[in-house]
């Protein structure tokens, strides 16, 4: 608990001072069009939550990163199993995440376009290629670690396969998967959020990302802010709630 409220007075304070910097640069600067006053983004914020445009792309922007999440999450689950079987495949596999990992995922957007043109599937291959390569090999390390510190332990209790995985291993392999998880949900929002920005800019997409794209090219200033800490928060939160969900896994 006192943690807990440690964590809440820290983020205050976080927000008090980013907010007294906001009103010193407005004070300073006096050019609405680069740090507009707190009290007119305030007015563009209760302006924009009562927009549909602006809960059609926020909700757009979530439903295509969660789908892309989930899908990457089946692709790594059953690359770490055929790994896990066959030396070999695992062999192979980790000298391509070697070959991959370094890969900025917008290299591939150019190759994905031959293949798919402007449509939501090279978004979301993008964005699962960008972070396949990385969470598997993280996840497979992880695993190796388990084992070989509770191997011993699970060889002793004499426990069928299924005793040392879900009384042993998963529980132990928790904390580590979440937070492999979440990093990766972490990178393919920062993915995501730029492509939106560059189609938003070529047309033929909507996301928050070509949101605030599209209020750029009208020098709306107070809602691109907006926008900017939409899509901020809704990192945070996100964040915050997976942090919390590994601290609940204690082995």
């Amino acid at each position: 608990m006192k943690s807990l409220q440690k964590n809440w007075l820290a983020d205050i304070l976080a927000i008090v001072i980013l907010l007294i910097l906001w009103q010193t640069c407005y004070n300073i600067a006096r050019e609405p069009i680069i740090f507009p006053s707190l009290s007119s983004v305030y007015s563009a914020a209760v302006i924009v939550l009562q927009t549909q445009n602006f809960w059609i792309s926020y909700a757009h922007t979530l439903q295509t990163l969660l789908l892309a999440w989930f899908v990457n999450c089946i692709f790594v689950t059953l690359s770490v199993i055929i790994c896990m079987l066959s030396p070999l495949a695992r062999h192979i596999f980790e000298r391509y995440c070697s070959y991959f990992m370094p890969l900025p995922s917008f290299v591939l957007i150019p190759f994905l376009l031959l293949f798919f043109g402007f449509s939501q599937a090279t978004v979301y291959m993008s964005m699962i290629l960008g972070a396949f390569w990385s969470i598997s090999y993280q996840m497979l390390s992880a695993i190796d670690t388990v084992v070989a510190q509770w191997s011993k332990h699970a060889h002793n209790l004499r426990w069928n396969l299924y005793d040392k995985l879900t009384k042993i291993y998963l529980p132990a392999l928790a904390p580590q998967l979440i937070s492999i998880c979440s990093m990766g949900w972490i990178y393919m929002w920062r993915v995501l959020i730029t492509i939106e920005v560059a189609y938003g800019a070529i047309g033929g997409y909507f996301g928050l990302g070509s949101y605030l794209i599209s209020l750029k090219s009208t020098l709306d200033i107070d809602r691109m802010y907006v926008i900017l800490f939409t899509i901020a928060i809704t990192g945070v939160i996100i964040n915050m709630f997976l942090e919390r969900l590994a601290s609940r896994f204690t082995w």
